[in-house]
């Protein structure tokens, strides 16, 4: 049978020039007759406004005069076109015209995205009686309105693409909408239909709600998803796969034949898998669009739940056997006796009663106010999303529900399904109401943690430590920093200073000298290890202790075992190993120990200097009050620097050349955030392998592989690469940090939160929101900031179908694989067994915890709380959602802070309290969301409070951090009240000091804040401040004095200790003693004997090797010659 005529018929707006690219292949490449209709309705201005009626009429011309040239007809409509088309093909069906005896027929009907109507309704009841925001009347005729053709159109296409096809639109008749039709032509005709996923004029769940439609009314459609295709699927990358679908089509319409009963039961059916561009587009845009049916969340939860349940029963099953890495804090000797995690296994009772038991006020007291305070983060979002929850679902539901859209499954309790802007109301108080709860639990809780960190600052244990009455100031002249101005500079109540002196090329001299200490240990672990084996093979052993260790080391025996190797490497001599390594030692130390007593190493012209002050109220005013440099925009002051946290190099460094860095650094993670979605896109075109195969030749292979292996590249290995690859953004963003002149550790970490927390929001929320390209967000909001409301409302309600199963991902899987962290485990494994050698290496192995990364676990959960605000509103289920999946996470992480992490950067709440800064990220989105929507619908009340509300919500932001930044940032506490302080800072005021009243009124807020805070700050206001603060403050102080008395406390420190407090490592460092294992032969007493003549002190205790050559070592801590119980300055 020959091939049909193809009759195209456009939509509104467009013409038969909208075709020209597709027509022109089919006819070209494919051989197929091709007609396109030009409908009255959509013509020049000069034209009269047209019917309905009129359209119908020039398709049926048109198909008609094919039929009657004896071509039969296939008809191809679009959008609008699918009206008229299934309005004017009665009577040329197979049966009708066979009838009337003419041979040729209309084989079948393709809708390309189209808007078939039954009969007797008008094109305007599809719209829900009313014009639609894309649709801007003017008289008779209506215009595409804003954003305008390129967003509603041809959004998957090139900015020249977009203008060139917008530039041929037309106007468009409004009476063709307004007239019913009479006809149904999907009865009658077999009929295909083909889906744009990414259609924003005609969206997925509105196609998907036409064919339900008429399929209820008897028809038969099949239906093929184009996923990633905008409005007009047969112009641009599209056009292929679209033309794929009409040939399917052709081919797969009756022959004049067969009778209409035959081809319903018996068509064939369409093999979606042909389309290879229908795959999901590399980021997961397919699983974000589209209406969400129970079946598939339970799609998602089911394989997720079985993959959580493995993780946990494989979990229970190995924590008893590898202690080391799931219970460290229950035994490891790196914790002191009093910090560790009770274990009652001992007592016959299962972890998990210690785990139900112990509160989380055990975090504080035992492991750190940081980890506590992250536990504390965790249960704040769960609270916000369960209440949120609890407010939305029994207002929004019902009205989402009754809303008048034809919105399917659970996407009729959204937004999506609101079709009448008097349902607008509700979700406008819902958002007045919740938005407003959240900000203020923020602020509250804002006010808490400052009462908490107070009172940890003000702790016995805490306050008496040296760092905590010292400052790091930094950009000091060098006049100021000598130890002889120290009280002309920093006041009477300064006591010890130590100025930060050059360090020259010290440190790399340090980590050399090291470096052979550490080679020579492992040369001589290799002497004695392989002298072991040969003489457990060789003659009996003798005992080295008796006398004979130095004619063993003489032995032809022992000079075999001796480790060589080549100098250079691989073409050299060979040279003995552990005299090279010995050598290098001494000369390292040498030359380390001449370039410390240079006379060059002075304090350079601007410097920093620690300064030690009496008491941490006299710290903490000199940390408020003294500034070298006033408007350097450079942090310059730090409060309570421990000298483990101080990134040497750094603090040396001159301004100028710190700013530069910090600037360079900026510029470079900013760029890294827009631009993170190209490597991302290149890792999704393995979803597409079937067309990346087809379009590349020398790929073709991949489409033999089997099917199983096209799965996990298809499925699996996508989400798994982008996984991996995002879980190094944080390390990249830290090293830039250290990199870019941070003086601390615990400053690096703050400044990485803060880069990684914009970087979650724009490349996980926003830019898969949008669902493109980073950088075409970027650049559409700043061409045009005031388009982010209407890209935010068009983009949200479609997204929260993704973040549904995103929350389900993360709630299952992730938490429990969290739990088990097998990564972990290997890589222990692989360390114990394959990679450690030395006594030194297994040491540290054991010794070494898993430290906690804030930077990189507040901006996730602070994005989770975003995610769900944001859609709070649009899908209340998002909050229900991410209430239990963080719920699994905190049960993780509080397993996690219980059993296994320790401490290692301590920000001291830094790190909750701009956490708690952030989020009012989410009031914003979800607000300029809500802003965007009402817009959009012309809702201008509903539209006018919610910007009302912004604007609320900005202003009481700013008035709220202007307040409390001075309270976060100092030392609050009671103790710096005195009367005397009380009358000075009230004089300042001007006020009068001997009314009481006034004197409260004006000192209270100064008080708690001292002079940062802006004044005249209400009586009523600074009363309910210190209530909320003071309140917090004693009842974590009563918590933290229940943890005190313990001699693990107590840490003595000698002047020379005080004196060294300070000082770079690299002046005070003393050469590695160096831990060799014991043998039976006495090769380490006489290794011991040899080092101690250089003066490298090295030690057999604690570790030995066995007949076999294996080594062993005493996991006793207290035995470990190496080990020492860190001094906490």
């Amino acid at each position: 049978m020959s091939k049909p005529s193809l009759v195209l018929v456009h939509g509104s707006w467009h013409s038969p020039k909208h075709f020209g690219p597709i027509i022109e292949k089919l006819k070209g490449e494919y051989g197929y007759k091709c007609v396109a209709v030009s409908l009255p309705s959509t013509q020049t201005p000069d034209v009269p406004a047209a019917t309905l009626t009129d359209d119908t009429k020039a398709v049926r011309d048109a198909v008609t005069a094919e039929l009657d040239a004896g071509n039969d007809v296939v008809v191809v409509a679009h959008s609008y076109g699918g009206t008229p088309t299934n309005n004017a093909l009665k009577g040329l069906d197979a049966q009708s015209r066979n009838a009337s005896g003419a041979e040729t027929y209309v084989r079948g009907i393709a809708f390309l995205n189209a808007i078939p109507l039954p009969a007797g309704t008008a094109f305007i009841d599809a719209l829900g009686g009313k014009p639609l925001p894309i649709h801007d009347l003017r008289g008779d005729f209506a215009w595409v309105g804003p954003p305008g053709p390129e967003y509603y159109f041809y959004n998957e296409m090139t900015e020249e693409d977009q203008k060139h096809w917008s530039a041929l639109l037309r106007q468009q008749s409004w009476l063709a909408y307004l007239e019913k039709t009479d006809y149904a032509a999907y009865n009658d005709f077999p009929c295909w239909y083909l889906s744009c996923q990414n259609d924003q004029a005609l969206e997925p769940p509105t196609q998907e709600g036409l064919v339900a439609g008429a399929k209820a009314g008897g028809a038969s459609i099949e239906v093929v998803k184009l996923e990633g295709a905008d409005h007009t699927p047969f112009i641009g990358k599209h056009m292929q796969a679209t033309i794929g679908f009409v040939q399917k089509v052709s081919a797969s319409c009756i022959s004049h034949n067969q009778d209409r009963a035959r081809w319903s039961s018996e068509a064939p059916k369409f093999n979606h898998t042909m389309f290879s561009i229908l795959k999901d587009d590399g980021y997961g845009k397919n699983r974000r669009e589209g209406s969400t049916s129970l079946a598939a969340i339970l799609g998602v939860f089911i394989p997720t739940f079985i993959i959580a349940v493995i993780n946990v029963v494989a979990f229970l099953l190995v924590r008893n056997y590898f202690r080391k890495v799931y219970a460290p804090r229950t035994f490891l000797g790196t914790i002191p006796e009093k910090d560790r995690t009770p274990s009652s296994t001992a007592h016959g009772k299962s972890w998990f009663h210690d785990f139900r038991n112990l509160t989380d006020r055990f975090v504080l007291q035992h492991n750190s106010l940081d980890a506590y305070l992250y536990l504390r983060f965790l249960k704040f979002i769960i609270y916000v999303c369960l209440a949120g929850a609890l407010l939305t679902w029994p207002i929004l539901f019902p009205i989402n529900a009754t809303g008048g859209g034809n919105a399917s499954q659970l996407d009729r309790i959204s937004f999506s399904n609101i079709a009448k802007n008097d349902h607008l109301w509700g979700h406008t108080v819902v958002a007045w109401v919740f938005f407003l709860g959240i900000f203020a639990v923020i602020a509250a809780e804002r006010l808490q943690l400052i009462g908490l960190r107070q009172a940890y600052y003000l702790n016995e244990t805490y306050a008496s430590r040296l760092s905590a009455r010292t400052v790091l100031f930094m950009n000091v002249p060098a006049e100021a920093a000598r130890p002889e101005s120290l009280k002309k500079h920093f006041g009477d109540q300064a006591e010890h200073s130590w100025p930060v002196k050059d360090l020259g090329d010290l440190e790399d001299l340090v980590e050399k000298r090291n470096g052979a200490a550490y080679s020579l240990e492992a040369a001589e672990l290799d002497y004695i290890t392989k002298y072991t084996k040969l003489r457990s093979k060789g003659r009996a052993a003798t005992n080295g202790a008796d006398g004979t260790a130095a004619e063993e080391a003489l032995s032809p025996l022992a000079k075999a075992a001796r480790p060589t190797a080549r100098k250079p490497f691989l073409i050299g001599t060979k040279v003995d190993r552990i005299d090279e390594a010995r050598k290098d030692v001494v000369d390292t130390v040498e030359r380390l120990e001449a370039h410390r007593s240079a006379p060059g190493r002075n304090i350079p012209a601007e410097s920093a200097v620690f300064v030690a002050f009496a008491s941490q109220e006299a710290a903490h005013r000199a940390f408020q009050q003294i500034k070298f440099h006033p408007h350097l925009p450079l942090e310059d002051r730090f409060l309570a620097v421990q000298p483990k946290e101080v990134l040497w190099k750094n603090i040396q460094m001159p301004t100028a050349v710190r700013a530069s860095k910090a600037s360079l650094a900026l510029a470079f993670v900013i760029a890294f955030t827009i631009f993170f979605s190209i490597p991302v896109g290149l890792i999704g075109t393995l979803s597409n392998v079937k067309e990346l195969s087809d379009r590349v030749k020398w790929l073709e292979w991949l489409q033999d592989l089997p099917d199983w292996i096209l799965g996990l590249l298809v499925g699996f290995v996508p989400p798994f690469l982008t996984s991996w690859f995002v879980s190094y953004v944080p390390k990249l963003f830290r090293h830039i940090a250290k990199l870019s002149g941070e003086p601390t550790v615990p400053q690096a970490e703050l400044k990485t939160q803060a880069w990684y927390m914009v970087f979650q929001v724009f490349q996980v929320f926003l830019v898969t929101t949008f669902s493109s390209g980073a950088a075409a967000v970027a650049t559409k909001i700043a061409k045009d900031p005031k388009s982010a409301p209407d890209l935010l409302a068009e983009s949200l309600p479609k997204a929260s179908n993704f973040y549904l199963t995103y929350f389900i991902l993360q709630g299952t899987t992730s938490a429990a694989s969290n739990l088990l962290d097998y990564s972990e485990t290997l890589e222990y494994l692989f360390y114990e067994y394959f990679w450690d050698k030395t006594p030194r290496d297994k040491f540290q192995t054991y010794a070494q915890m898993r430290g906690t990364p804030w930077a990189a676990w507040y901006p996730k959960f602070t994005n989770f709380l975003i995610i769900a605000v944001a859609y709070s509103c649009i899908q209340p289920l998002t909050l229900g959602f991410a209430a239990i999946g963080l719920y699994f996470y905190y049960l993780s992480y509080r397993y996690s802070l219980l059993y296994v992490r320790q401490t290692k950067t301590d920000t001291k709440g830094e790190a909750y309290k701009r956490a708690l800064q952030q989020m009012p990220t989410g009031l914003y989105l979800a607000e300029l969301a809500l802003i965007g929507l009402f817009g959009a619908r012309k809702a201008a009340a509903q539209t006018t409070l919610m910007i009302v509300l912004l604007v609320l919500t900005a202003v009481g932001n700013l008035l709220l951090d202007r307040m409390l930044r001075p309270l976060e940032l100092y030392l609050g506490a009671d103790k710096w009240s005195e009367p005397e302080q009380e009358r000075l800072l009230a004089e300042e005021d001007g006020a009068d000091t001997t009314d009481d009243a006034d004197l409260h009124a004006s000192v209270h807020g100064r008080r708690l804040g001292l002079k940062k805070l802006p004044k005249p700050m209400p009586r009523w206001l600074s009363d309910f401040f210190d209530s909320i603060i003071s309140g917090s403050r004693e009842k974590a102080s009563s918590w933290l004095r229940q943890d005190q008395g313990s001699s693990d406390d107590s840490v003595q420190f000698s002047e020379d200790d005080i004196k060294k407090a300070y000082i770079a490592p690299a002046f005070t460092s003393k050469t590695p003693k160096l831990w060799i294992p014991r043998d039976n032969y006495g090769i380490s007493k006489q290794e011991i004997e040899a080092n101690g003549r250089e003066g490298i002190t090295t030690t057999d205790e604690a570790a030995e090797i066995d007949e076999h050559g294996r080594l062993h070592w005493n996991h006793n801590f207290e035995e470990v010659p190496i080990f020492s119980k860190a001094k906490v300055v």
